[in-house]
């Protein structure tokens, strides 16, 4: 009942938005990050509505739905739904992301090579013959224990951890040991895994990773962690705390194209979805 109520509230202030202005579709998404992002990639008749969560874009969604209403879209990070196999994926009014996140998207376009072209040191990036691969590399051992965190109901707490802690800014190796004690530690959960105990997490760790693609375990907010420490001896030379990740995702935001973003699959679906709703 409290889902159909929020999907009922968030419903309606999105009519109102609507009606008052004159748009002529509104898309919800789940976060301020997300309006930044999708703003500027939408016709202006479109309207970024941000609602705290995926969890309240769907509910919305279901309401939207069960009254036939066409004006209105929600689009979600695709995050660790798939894996899960959590029943969350593309319907007609709902739209998940081609990569992860919006900063997995960034993180794939052209912007990312041209950040890299600007902020780091030629000489340095030579010696890699895929620095995204690198990344990719060690964010997965990090979104590995996020997505068992989250199939196993660990409820671990990441929220402003600070990678630079457990990854090595000369070789971007992760201690991925240190990174779950320091994890459970921070961890406050009444079902954070004690019983379970580190030598069982990193056992399922172990038995779990090569069981993934490395691309679809990553999280983009880690990973532009990970650009900054590459940055100060991988990639380049700059301070330790000259970049942070909402830095680099501005960058990354600066650089990305509309072109980049008719390409992807989910535009072509919002494409096809407006023609079928246009008045």
């Amino acid at each position: 009942m409290k889902n159909y109520l929020n999907g009922n509230l968030f419903y309606n202030r999105a009519k109102i938005i609507k009606d008052d202005y004159n748009y002529k579709y509104i898309v919800l998404v789940e976060s301020k990050k997300d309006e930044k992002f999708y703003n500027h990639l939408f016709s202006n008749d479109v309207y970024i509505l941000p609602l705290s969560g995926w969890e309240n874009v769907l509910q919305t969604i279901i309401f939207a739905n069960s009254i036939c209403a066409k004006f209105i879209l929600g689009i979600i990070d695709r995050d660790y739904h798939l894996l899960l196999n959590d029943g969350i994926i593309d319907t007609p009014n709902l739209l998940l992301t081609d990569e992860n996140d919006i900063e997995m998207m960034l993180f794939y376009s052209s912007a990312f090579d041209r950040f890299l072209s600007i902020i780091g040191s030629k000489e340095k990036l030579e010696a890699y013959n895929d620095c995204r691969k690198v990344i990719i590399g060690t964010a997965s051992k990090i979104g590995l224990i996020r997505f068992l965190s989250l199939k196993n109901s660990y409820n671990l707490y990441f929220d402003n951890f600070e990678l630079k802690t457990v990854v090595d800014k000369e070789t971007l190796t992760i201690d991925v040991n240190k990174l779950v004690v320091k994890v459970l530690a921070r961890t406050r959960s009444a079902r954070k895994p004690v019983a379970i105990g580190l030598e069982a997490i990193i056992s399922a760790f172990d038995d779990n990773y090569c069981k993934y693609q490395p691309q679809c375990l990553c999280n983009g907010h880690d990973v532009c962690d990970i650009i900054c420490i590459a940055l100060q001896k991988c990639f380049g030379t700059v301070n330790a705390n000259e970049y942070t990740a909402e830095d680099v995702f501005t960058h990354l935001l600066m650089g990305y194209s509309f072109e980049s973003f008719q390409n992807m699959p989910m535009y072509k679906k919002y494409v096809g979805w407006s023609q079928e709703h246009s008045c």
